[in-house]
Formats: C-alpha cells, sequence, structure tokens
C-alpha cells in the first residue's frame, strides 16, 4: 500500500484535475468489478478443485477493496476523505442490494444461498473498511 502516494507519478498526473474528480467514483466501481472478475477468473482457473463460495468471498473482498482504492487513486488531492466518501457509498450500495434481496425474499423470490450472499455482503464492507484504513495510515 506504499504505492498510493507514487502512482500519481504515471499517466495520471497529466490529465486535468477536474477530470479525475469526475472520473474518479465510475473508474472504482467499474475497475473494482473488472478486476475482481478477472482476478476470479484467473484463481478459478489456476485451482479448479477450490469451492465456488470461496471464489465468491474472495471476488467479493476485491470488490470491495478496490471499490475504496481506485478512488483514492484517481483523486488528485483528499484522499482521505474520497476513502471515507467511496466507503460510504460502497455500504449504501450493500445496503440497498441486501433491501431488494430482503425485500424479494419477502415477495417469495429466494436467492440461490443466501448464507454466502450474506458472507459476501459482509466482505464487501470489511474490504472496504481495510482499505479505508491502510490507505489513512498512508496519507499524510
Amino acid at each position: 500500500m506504499k504505492y498510493l502516494n507514487h502512482m500519481d507519478d504515471s499517466f495520471l498526473e497529466k490529465w486535468p484535475n477536474w477530470l479525475r474528480w469526475v472520473l474518479a467514483w465510475p473508474a472504482g466501481l467499474v475497475g473494482s468489478l473488472l478486476l475482481a472478475g478477472l482476478i476470479k477468473l484467473i484463481w478459478s482457473g489456476m485451482n479448479e478443485n477450490v469451492a465456488p463460495w470461496f471464489l465468491d468471498l474472495i471476488q467479493a473482498g476485491f470488490i470491495g477493496f478496490l471499490a475504496v482504492y481506485i478512488p483514492a487513486w484517481f483523486a488528485p488531492t483528499k484522499k482521505k476523505i474520497v476513502t471515507i466518501v467511496s466507503l460510504c457509498i460502497l455500504i449504501s450500495l450493500t445496503f440497498l442490494l441486501s433491501g431488494f434481496v430482503l425485500y424479494g425474499s419477502l415477495m417469495g423470490i429466494a436467492i440461490e444461498n443466501p448464507l454466502q450472499f450474506w458472507v459476501s455482503m459482509i466482505a464487501y464492507v470489511v474490504a472496504g473498511i481495510f482499505a479505508t484504513v491502510a490507505i489513512h495510515s498512508e496519507v499524510e
């Protein structure tokens, strides 16, 4: 995690600050979903004996972590505030998705594996909190 301050020396430094602010959260959402899916695909190809629930848990952890980390990487300044806002967005989306699933279960629409779903929701939030704490300890 010590690379967050040095990552701005890359191609993002050449971008205008307003564009980096506009793209911070969309990049976090899209980037976390794409990278976590790619990691799950690679991991499942390398370890064929891994249980599907474990792969879903790993994917949820990566999504939660990257959904907080990528916006902080994109943001030109105020990275601590960006991580807190990103964590709040992640928690809000997690509660929203959980509410839809809970409402669906009350209406008779069942999900395939409820325990796996709730563990994944917890993994999103815990990984997001981990990313927030890691970034806050790194950035001045």
